[in-house]
């Protein structure tokens, strides 16, 4: 997980994207949204890789935002779950030390089921920002979620990761 992230440009195009991803294994470009896929294993887990871009202006070229790595196609048993979580957990916070932010399922249980989380943790990265989301069948989370999902954007240019930015004032 860590080489992965390590590997994201902000800004570069979707040719340059598919370079970096050029060892997984590219899936259609999405039909409405500006992004690209890629399928690989990650944890041992089926990981899917979904990179998110912006146009810079009205003649100016695709830029890499923000991209989303989502494990398991569908939500598997919660102790499946925990296992990996705890592994990619347990490596994210080694390499970017404790999470400047934390929510748990007791924080969003009047959310809508398809918002709902059992855990959602938020690093600021330089100018980026990291979440990791856990998702449990006990905790309520819906079955076409996949339980796990890193997040890692752009703090400036991706709309998601901005809603974070208060937090690189902590």
């Amino acid at each position: 997980m860590i080489d992965l992230l390590r590997k994201i440009k902000w800004g570069i195009g979707k040719e340059g994207t598919r370079i970096i991803f050029r060892d997984k294994q590219s899936i259609p470009s999405h039909p409405t949204l500006n992004a690209i896929g890629f399928i690989d294993s990650i944890y041992g887990a089926p990981t899917g890789i979904y990179c998110y871009f912006i146009k810079g202006g009205l003649f100016s070229r695709d830029k890499l935002v923000r991209v989303v790595v989502q494990f398991f196609k569908e939500l598997p048993e919660d102790d499946i779950i925990e296992k990996k979580y705890t592994q990619i957990k347990s490596d994210l916070v080694a390499q970017y030390g404790k999470p400047s932010d934390k929510t748990k399922t007791e924080d969003c249980k009047n959310d809508p089921l398809e918002f709902r989380v059992s855990e959602l943790l938020v690093w600021v990265v330089g100018d980026s920002i990291l979440t990791l989301s856990l998702g449990l069948k006990r905790d309520g989370v819906i079955e076409d979620n996949s339980g796990i999902f890193v997040g890692y954007g752009d703090a400036k240019k991706d709309p998601i990761s901005q809603q974070w930015n208060w937090l690189k004032s902590k």
